[in-house]
């Protein structure tokens, strides 16, 4: 870990991981690359035509894409009792864990900044290479009073709710804060990635066929609506900033999670939706879970036009509290962008 605080000159790094990810591969990769000043391609063996257009694609931006084959077995999603308590007794440092096939990707970035790139996700490119580059901006812009005012009131919100959950059992969004505020906000952070390199996270918004799953905590075999949040991160490639094993027994999976020893995850701040997710619409998954959503979806227009409150009457998902805050001002102020995404991509496999 030591190597990852040498010098490096100013960019993004994209790191992709990938095993049987042909479906959406190169959509996603056409979708995020103009944001990125490099992307870091590291593969597993797979059954389907993944090597191939990675391959492709490296031909096809040639100054941008380095790809590696990672051949240690990884033990991460889907295990079995026996394989969960074996890899459980592995040390933090194993090749053979997720979080380090992770970190093994990291370890190959030339530049200063990097992020989590998935390849079942399609990336709203504009909006993603816009705070991207704020990254990259060495000028100074002057943050106003108005700015200042609407992220204390955020926070001071965000931090109540965070103390009580249930504080917005009492309000809705709309009224604790107003849309007038968010247009400063998100002003607000955007200046400071421009001028403090402030750590930020992204999130998506997963989709089923030309619907929204609403699976919760009650249904985790089902898609939430919501992906990604403080999973994606764009952060200084350092020594402090790195992947770590997530064990999740109930899953029988363990996982990566982002590792700052700097500044807890309540200092990263959330910017909104990035990305539609089809995880699910992948040839090798679909036909297995199709069934299982019946029911278990909302259309696009209906989720938009349907508040938080009355999503999780309707439904049996339920969103961290402090999420609904994130994901109502990101709706306000990403509306057109979102839709647009949403319906262009819709039923694709």
């Amino acid at each position: 870990m030591s190597d990852f605080s040498k010098e490096r000159p100013i960019g993004i790094s994209g790191l992709l991981r990938t095993k049987n990810g042909a479906d959406f591969i190169s959509d996603c990769i056409d979708s995020c690359i103009n944001a990125l000043d490099e992307l870091i391609i590291v593969y597993q063996e797979s059954s389907d035509d993944t090597e191939k257009i990675i391959i492709e694609k490296q031909k096809q931006y040639p100054d941008k894409i380095r790809f590696y084959f990672y051949e240690p077995k990884v033990y991460s999603h889907n295990l079995s009792e026996e394989e969960y308590d074996y890899a459980l007794n592995l040390p933090k440092n194993s090749i053979h864990l997720l979080s380090n096939y992770y970190n093994f990707a990291l370890s190959k970035a030339k530049y200063k900044y990097a992020i989590k790139i998935d390849d079942d996700q399609i990336y709203f490119s504009d909006k993603f290479k816009e705070i991207l580059d704020l990254y990259k901006r060495e000028d100074k812009v002057k943050i106003l009073p108005k700015e200042e005012f609407a992220f204390k009131y955020y926070q001071k919100l965000y931090k109540k709710i965070l103390k009580n959950p249930n504080y917005l059992n009492s309000f809705s969004c709309h009224f604790l804060i107003p849309k007038f505020f968010i247009k400063n906000l998100i002003s607000y952070l955007k200046k400071k990635i421009q001028n403090d390199k402030i750590m930020t996270s992204f999130s998506g918004i997963n989709l089923f066929e030309d619907k929204i799953p609403l699976g919760s905590f009650e249904t985790p075999d089902l898609l939430s609506p919501f992906n990604g949040t403080f999973d994606t991160v764009c952060f200084p490639v350092s020594s402090d900033t790195y992947y770590i094993p997530f064990y999740d027994k109930e899953n029988n999976r363990i996982i990566e999670r982002f590792k700052n020893d700097n500044k807890p995850m309540l200092e990263i701040f959330p910017m909104g939706f990035f990305w539609i997710h089809l995880k699910e619409m992948k040839k090798l998954v679909y036909e297995k879970v199709k069934d299982k959503y019946k029911g278990k979806c909302i259309k696009i227009d209906e989720f938009f036009n349907t508040n938080f409150f009355k999503l999780e009457k309707k439904t049996n998902y339920r969103s961290f509290s402090h999420l609904r805050l994130i994901y109502y001002i990101s709706f306000v102020s990403d509306n057109r962008i979102i839709r647009y995404y949403l319906n262009k991509v819709s039923g694709k496999r």
